[in-house]
């Protein structure tokens, strides 16, 4: 009688198959990454940021900056600071092993970089579409918030984790901007460069936000986009009947946060309306 074969063991010298791989080689991988997590999260900032740097380095030149309209020393600034706290976390957490706390130094930066934020949002927001400019607001106030919770809740390492990843955002919108006009064409025309800018907002946001654990972010996103669109409106709404130099319409339109197309539309229509008026009356005077 002939011996019965184990159907389930593996003959010497023979390649692996999906269970001896479920079995030997995931756990292995497993416990490599954990490990070694780390350094691994440092190669993949590396990957986000590295080829992008050297185009925005190029920004931080004062005759490039102010031809592209972005206030120089700001933007030095702004760019500095999140590269000074990204290089900082990841250095810390491979010396301690585990998630570092926020320490002042990240106080520190992070108010210079949010402070940076709102001046360079407000500085462009009169030009901007506004899907655009609400996009960037509505993602300036998330992670300003949830830096804030970080130092409420006694520096709780989870969240000062999802501030430093919400840098990422810097690296998923320009490859996001890369993407569009290869998944459609039409989008490489120079006439279509506001549709893409908005679309790349739109759709770049949720990425970061995932990427970085953001506790509901993706709802608390799409809400607060939608609440900023209505309430910007109707602050347009209220402050098109002040005069230029009433003071709180300085002070709003210097915060950005207002639909500057509405206040275009109707002092272009107050414009027109004067322009009828005026040769109205010289038809009469003739």
């Amino acid at each position: 009688m002939s011996a019965v074969t184990n159907s389930t063991s593996t003959p010497p010298g023979s390649l692996l198959g999906a269970e001896d791989l479920e079995k030997y080689g995931l756990p292995y991988l497993q416990s490599v990454l954990t490990s070694y997590r780390p350094e691994a999260e440092i190669l993949f900032s590396i990957a986000m940021f590295s080829p992008y740097l050297a185009r925005t380095f190029s920004f931080s030149s004062p005759k490039r900056a102010r031809a592209r309209g972005y206030p120089y020393l700001t933007l030095l600034a702004h760019i500095l600071s999140s590269l000074f706290l990204v290089t900082r976390y990841h250095a810390r957490y491979v010396r301690l092993r585990v998630w570092p706390e926020p320490e002042t130094a990240d106080l520190l930066g992070f108010s210079l970089f949010f402070l940076t934020s709102f001046y360079i949002e407000a500085y462009l927001s009169k030009n901007q579409l506004v899907g655009a400019r609400v996009g960037f607001q509505t993602a300036i106030l998330m992670h300003c918030a949830v830096f804030t919770a970080t130092w409420a809740m006694g520096g709780d390492t989870a969240l000062f984790r999802t501030s430093v990843k919400l840098l990422n955002w810097f690296s998923w919108f320009r490859l996001t901007a890369r993407v569009l006009p290869v998944i459609d064409r039409r989008l490489r025309l120079t006439k279509n460069f506001g549709a893409r800018f908005e679309l790349t907002c739109i759709m770049s946001t949720p990425l970061a936000l995932w990427e970085s654990g953001y506790p509901n972010g993706i709802p608390i996103h799409m809400g607060l986009v939608s609440v900023l669109m209505v309430a910007e409106h109707a602050v347009a709404a209220a402050l098109s009947s002040y005069p230029d130099d009433h003071l709180l319409k300085k002070l709003v339109l210097a915060s950005g946060y207002v639909d500057f197309g509405y206040l275009k539309e109707k002092a272009s229509q107050s414009a027109e309306s004067k322009a009828v008026g005026n040769g109205d009356e010289l038809k009469v005077s003739k």
